[in-house]
């Protein structure tokens, strides 16, 4: 039997992705909250939530489609018992692996990637 909050879910993000089983490339990412300590864990799919950056345009030649130069994931994560928002940004090369980070409103514990 499904319970309310699994319904609900399927009504709002649908069944979920052939490759959302957690098998798909990903990070396991866990921060601090800056205000009350609480530690807040989410998984990053690489294959939807990043952003592609492109090359600037008189670094790109005229006559190509533009060249990804990396990529950029910026995600807001509130925990369960504190409503304060904390903003995790992540930079990628062209492979997506993990250039650089920042986080406001808390400190990054943990990133375990699961390529």
């Amino acid at each position: 039997m499904t319970t309310l909050l699994q319904r609900l879910q399927r009504i709002f993000w649908g069944e979920g992705r052939a490759d959302s089983n957690g098998t798909a490339p990903a990070l396991q990412v866990k921060v601090k909250c800056g205000q009350c300590g609480e530690i807040i864990a989410t998984r990053i799919e690489k294959a939807y939530e990043l952003q592609e950056e492109f090359l600037a345009a008189e670094d790109a030649a005229s006559d190509e489609a533009p060249a990804v130069s990396g990529y950029l994931l910026t995600k807001e994560l509130v925990g369960r018992n504190c409503q304060n928002p904390v903003r995790l940004t992540m930079h990628f090369d062209a492979d997506k692996r993990r250039t650089e980070h920042s986080v406001e409103g808390g400190e990054l514990v943990e990133v375990q990637d699961s390529d």
